[in-house]
């Protein structure tokens, strides 16, 4: 008995167990996964070749589209320097907006663009920018453009008619204990908040910090006005040696996508 026992315990050790997802159809694996959040299904596929197989197959997206299982995510570009190549970073969801493009030429002149007209094509709104400077960051939220500004401000207008104005309630934004170093990239994500980086100004360290701002519309006695309240701040990214012209780290990128 004691040698028949021990013959059966080898021939189970020989046998490869099937268990969990993998002994299951493919159709029924896609059906479950199709409900999993993104980040699950990440962390998923990083516990084994197989499970990273059904995570990534083209079926389970294919059918999270169809069935308006998408997720909105913020990524976000940063290239850490001295590092030459940028890395990828997922930061909390944004949402996407179908807009008007503006473009303001040398003359300060403004010019919209409307990409869903036919024929798509400039048109000049008969408005100059009222404060010029370079901006390379943009957002549109409830009919307002908005936009950085010198001294880690922000700045609101009117698409038609770009008279630049200041967010009011942001004056702890200026202070130097919050924000060192001028505002490097401004966004906005999914709940129509401003999304805000910039480099702490620590010795010891090299630090990106971002906040999270949200708006209020008020029609004040001298005309309207905006609000912003800082709803979060804090640090996302951080490495042990000092910020510096060669250890610093800058945003080149950062948007919604919806998947």
């Amino acid at each position: 008995m004691k040698g028949r026992s021990r013959k059966e315990r080898k021939i189970e050790e020989g046998k490869e167990e099937v268990c969990g997802l993998t002994s299951l159809p493919d159709d029924v694996v896609t059906n479950c996964l199709v409900h999993v959040s993104r980040l699950d299904l990440a962390a998923l596929a990083m516990t084994s070749k197989a499970h990273r197989s059904l995570a990534t197959s083209s079926s389970l997206w294919d059918l999270r589209w169809r069935m308006k299982r998408i997720e909105p995510s913020y990524y976000v570009c940063l290239h850490i320097f001295p590092d030459p190549v940028p890395r990828w970073f997922i930061l909390p969801p944004v949402k996407q907006y179908k807009t008007k493009l503006y473009v303001v030429d040398e003359d300060r002149q403004i010019f919209s663009f409307s990409p869903s007209k036919l024929p798509p094509m400039f048109v000049s709104c008969g408005k100059t920018n009222s404060k010029p400077g370079d901006r390379d960051d943009w957002c549109l939220i409830g009919g307002f453009l908005f936009s950085r500004g010198a001294r880690r401000t922000i700045l609101w207008c009117l698409p038609e008619e770009f008279d630049w104005k200041e967010v009011n309630g942001l004056e702890e934004l200026q202070q130097q204990q919050l924000v060192e170093y001028d505002i490097t990239k401004l966004s906005t994500n999914y709940a129509s908040n401003i999304v805000i980086f910039w480099n702490a100004g620590a010795t010891e360290s090299l630090e990106l910090l971002s906040a999270e701002i949200s708006l209020t519309k008020i029609e004040a006695s001298q005309g309207l006005e905006i609000r912003g309240k800082i709803e979060w701040s804090g640090s996302v990214y951080k490495l042990d040696y000092p910020l510096s012209e060669s250890n610093r780290v800058k945003v080149l990128f950062a948007a919604s996508v919806f998947a």
